[in-house]
């Protein structure tokens, strides 16, 4: 039986032993993560976990405990299956089979990490895998096992379409991974907000232009990807680590998420953090150079901050994280100050290279924080 299995079988027994010997059904306490990580302000979804302060805490002494408590257990039924086949399921899957039980595919999510805490298990110990999200692409060469063939992230499928990143990236030890780069010149992982801005740099050729990985979680990050940002990062370690985001705050939270855990990862997500990931842009100190460049249109480029982003970049200003970064802390005060946000896409406005120009001025210039 594995340690997997040997958890979860202690575990139902114990709720069965509660129910045999007290005639009720035991409270389980949920541990929360500590006041150093980043709570409720990386999570784009804040509703995912409540507000109590130390603990969660699932019982049948109120509707809304007793809710939780039966998902809890629910989930726990689908893992006693999936564990002793070896088998796995997606996220979604676990959400679908369950659906009447959720309001919404976060509230899943969240008992199923509720569920790990539990037991001491990650998601992928317990054969639940997130479908694939991440791309891939510039001169990084990976295989999983010594019998895999090697992929070649130059190689992918289509020119503009990069590599899935997929679940192995998270439950596979060092041991299991070999990493190369085929271009001995490669000097930068670059990590991107948005797809789209992803794979027009690829399509550009921008990882030929400037030899490079280029990594994107289409959105905030996976697991899988920021397992695949950090075991780069630590494997060559010359390599230098940059983020590129939307000149808001949700985009700074996003790429804080590979430097910090966050409160929805933050057992899953150790040893995964990229430590030394710097911003490249958008940052509030190169506004005045787009502001100088010819066809550059503020109307249309600038929008007000929402009272959401307010909210989000008082977190960030409060965080103690935050504070052992000076240089972050000067910048969101200056977004503070300026009280607009904007998206890359503005850089397509100033012509076709523009995006490819910007971010290789910037990466030769040591223009990042």
């Amino acid at each position: 039986m594995s340690g997997a299995n040997v958890k979860l079988v202690r575990f139902l027994r114990m709720l069965v032993d509660e129910m045999r010997e007290k005639g009720r059904m035991k409270e389980l306490v949920i541990a929360k993560p500590g006041e150093s990580d980043l709570v409720g302000i990386l999570d784009l979804d804040d509703t995912m976990f409540e507000s109590e302060t130390q603990v969660r805490r699932r019982s049948f002494d109120s509707l809304d405990t007793a809710k939780k408590f039966t998902q809890l257990i629910a989930i726990a039924g689908v893992v006693s299956e999936l564990i002793p086949a070896d088998q796995e399921i997606s996220l979604r899957d676990v959400y679908y089979s369950l659906k009447p039980l959720f309001r919404a595919q976060a509230q899943c999510n969240g008992r199923i990490l509720e569920l790990g805490t539990l037991l001491g298990l990650k998601r992928y110990d317990m054969g639940i895998v997130p479908s694939a999200k991440g791309l891939v692409a510039g001169t990084l060469l990976f295989k999983f096992e010594d019998v895999d063939p090697w992929t070649a992230c130059y190689d992918s499928p289509a020119e503009d379409g990069g590599i899935s990143i997929g679940s192995r990236w998270t439950s596979c030890n060092n041991s299991d991974l070999s990493l190369r780069l085929s271009d001995t010149q490669t000097r930068y992982l670059i990590v991107v907000e948005k797809e789209g801005v992803f794979r027009r740099l690829v399509k550009d050729h921008f990882c030929r232009r400037v030899p490079c990985v280029l990594v994107t979680g289409c959105g905030f990050p996976d697991m899988a990807t920021r397992a695949l940002v950090a075991k780069v990062a630590s494997t060559f370690p010359d390599l230098q680590v940059v983020g590129l985001c939307d000149y808001n705050p949700y985009g700074v939270a996003l790429l804080l998420s590979y430097r910090f855990a966050s409160q929805a990862s933050a057992y899953e997500g150790e040893g995964l953090q990229a430590d030394d990931l710097k911003w490249l842009g958008l940052r509030p100190s190169q506004m005045d150079v787009l502001r100088e460049e010819s066809g550059f249109d503020e109307t249309s480029a600038f929008q007000p901050m929402s009272s959401a982003d307010k909210k989000k970049l008082r977190s960030l200003l409060g965080n103690g994280a935050i504070h052992g970064l000076p240089a972050y802390q000067d910048e969101l005060h200056a977004m503070r100050d300026g009280d607009f946000k904007c998206e890359l896409e503005i850089l397509y406005t100033l012509g076709p290279t523009y995006l490819s120009d910007f971010l290789e001025a910037a990466l030769t210039t040591d223009d990042f924080i």
